[in-house]
């Protein structure tokens, strides 16, 4: 057997007879796509509860009770009799928020006086606190046109006139790649590419932190050289090049469409943009995986990670407002261009000219670390084969 197929042979052992790679590489790619998309699933948030304290009591009053529960966003769970009720209710967590109908409400209506209601929400959940106030914005903004319509429609003017001056302009809101505004695809493709991304970082730290500990015990120890080590770069990045183009061709081009989100990017295109992402990730994997001195180390660092990377490629707040120089330092991970692109490529159906910026800065960085990893992989230590008898490729005994 050529030493070619002895170093691929022996990795796949590595990935396959580790549990914890295994756990990490496989297992969890799945179920981390399973599970992630599960709490936004309902798309958006709706009929969230809240109590109401009507110290009115009139028709109006009502009417604007039953606009607020038929609302989309909130849904009338009691109707209380002050508001230190409402308040325990609001803290015991049975409501997100309440609405205050003051006395007087109906007659100041009537009077062509301002009115007011008041909406309280339980703002320490950002969601819940939006739909609450939405809700009850927008409940009384329509009792409010339809009262000034027909105060109009008393002077003789006619009803669609009424409408026409009571909003002289309307407002045509569309909203573009996200059309029903739903969390699911605001959030899911980018986070499956940060899935990717950290599983496999993850994965290649635990198989070199193994090794390094099985040579750190071994009475013998090897160097491949810089053409061996160049060739089992070469073998080791085809095996996890191909395992991770499965899980990316699972993610994008069966779980996406399951989920009810849009693929606007042809399967060609994806393998076009995710060849130059996966190889950055597996060759950034190869060069800072020679720095972890234990298993563990791997995990640790690159699991902590996730969550500032998430925040800084764009997802949760706009790469406008970082600095510069925070926009280029965190541009030398792959994750970074990886979920832009894909983001623009399956959500916004961006063509390959519109993704070039981001498919070029991956290839870049994959040429960056390429001479990294292969050093990484020339000068590594290894124990012999015959150094440490009975020790298997994962470094279990």
């Amino acid at each position: 057997m050529t030493f070619a197929w002895r170093v691929l042979r022996d990795e796949v052992r590595r990935v396959v007879c580790d549990p914890g790679v295994v756990l990490l590489m496989v297992v969890a790619v799945v179920v981390y796509a399973l599970i992630y998309p599960t709490p936004y699933r309902a798309e958006v948030v709706r009929d969230v509860p809240i109590a109401v304290v009507d110290s009115d009591r009139s028709d109006l009053s009502r009417q604007l009770i039953r606009m607020v529960d038929t609302h989309p966003s909130t849904r009338v769970y009691a109707v209380v009799a002050d508001a230190g009720e409402a308040e325990r209710a609001i803290a015991s967590g049975l409501v997100s928020g309440a609405m205050l109908v003051p006395r007087g409400l109906s007659g100041n209506v009537l009077r062509g006086q301002a009115a007011e209601v008041v909406a309280v929400s339980d703002a320490t959940y950002f969601l819940l606190n939006k739909s609450v106030v939405t809700g009850i914005a927008q409940s009384v903004g329509t009792l409010s046109a339809g009262i000034e319509i027909r105060r109009l429609e008393a002077h003789g003017i006619a009803a669609s006139d009424a409408r026409r001056q009571r909003a002289p302009i309307r407002a045509d809101l569309r909203p573009l790649f996200n059309p029903i505004e739903s969390y699911t695809s605001y959030v899911v493709p980018a986070v499956f590419v940060l899935i990717l991304h950290q599983t496999l970082l993850m994965g290649i730290g635990l198989v070199q932190g193994t090794e390094r500990e099985r040579a750190a015990r071994a009475a013998r120890r090897i160097r491949f050289g810089a053409w061996r080590g160049f060739v089992s770069l070469g073998m080791r990045t085809v095996l996890y090049l191909a395992l991770y183009a499965v899980h990316a061709l699972v993610y994008f081009n069966v779980l996406l469409p399951r989920l009810g989100l849009p693929l606007r990017a042809s399967l060609d295109t994806l393998a076009w943009f995710l060849l130059p992402f996966i190889l950055a990730v597996t060759w950034l994997g190869m060069a800072v995986g020679a720095l972890f001195r234990t298993r563990e180390s791997a995990m640790a660092i690159v699991f902590g990670l996730s969550a500032p990377l998430l925040f800084s490629s764009g997802v949760a707040w706009p790469v406008e407002a970082m600095s510069a120089w925070l926009r280029e330092i965190i541009g030398v991970v792959p994750a970074i261009p990886g979920i832009n692109g894909i983001v623009r490529l399956t959500q916004m159906g961006a063509s390959r000219a519109e993704v070039f910026a981001e498919w070029h800065r991956l290839w870049i960085l994959a040429f960056v670390y390429l001479p990294a990893a292969w050093l990484a992989e020339a000068v590594r230590p290894r124990a012999s084969d015959d150094a440490a008898p009975g020790t298997g490729p994962g470094g279990v005994a």
